[in-house]
């Protein structure tokens, strides 16, 4: 028999196979299977916000032929959550065109319906922060090459700059290290600038570890 793998398949998802096949006599088999791939978060999941004023100093719409988007953009008041635990972080909507204004003066952005969006940090491993694809749509579209996501999920092979990110607990910062940009799920360019979140940007030093928080997010220190 033949083994089939499956990668890089988008989480609660449903796919359908169709398999045909002959006898040596030339009758024909059909064969379906059924893909169904599990949810990247469990849905009852418990989230605690740990910033309201978060700063996600930002590379991944550096173009130097666009005035707007000529440096590194910041975003700033940004909430940010996570699970309660593990170090999974999530932002919502933190991306739209309506809410940077880089984006709209660029002129070749657009804002997608259906939100809220998720950009997810998994900083289990705090040395290797990963950014999934399949789960970073960025709730926009560029207006030529269709809706973006991005992720650093991949096999690099080169220096520290091409590293995956790193979560720095006594600074309360997750540097994302470079990413792919996607349109339409067709790699479009890697990031020029590495990108950092900076959780609680006016107290530099604050930790943000899973230890300092409970699960009633009043007990949160800031």
């Amino acid at each position: 028999g033949y083994t089939l793998q499956y990668i890089s398949l988008p989480p609660e998802t449903e796919f359908v196979m169709l398999i045909s096949v002959s006898s040596a006599a030339g009758k024909a088999t059909l064969k379906k299977e059924i893909i169904a791939t599990e949810p990247y978060v469990d849905p009852s999941a418990e989230w605690i916000t740990v910033s309201s004023e978060a700063t996600f100093v930002c590379g991944f719409f550096f173009n130097q032929s666009i005035p707007s988007l000529s440096n590194v953009i910041n975003i700033t008041n940004l909430k940010v959550e996570k699970l309660a635990d593990r170090d999974l972080f999530r932002l919502t909507d933190a991306f739209s065109v309506s809410r940077i204004p880089e984006l709209a003066a660029s002129g070749i952005y657009s804002d997608l319906s259906g939100s809220p969006y998720y950009f997810y940090m998994d900083a289990t491993d705090p040395n290797n922060v990963k950014v999934v694809n399949e789960v970073c749509q960025l709730g926009i579209v560029h207006n030529e090459y269709g809706a973006m996501s991005v992720g650093n999920d991949f096999n690099i092979q080169g220096g520290e700059e091409y590293q995956h990110g790193t979560y720095n607990r006594a600074e309360g910062t997750i540097r994302i290290g470079v990413l792919i940009c996607y349109a339409d799920s067709q790699q479009l360019f890697v990031t020029p600038f590495n990108s950092t979140l900076y959780l609680n940007p006016e107290t530099p030093g604050n930790s943000v570890s899973t230890e300092n928080f409970k699960k009633d997010p009043v007990a949160i220190p800031w």
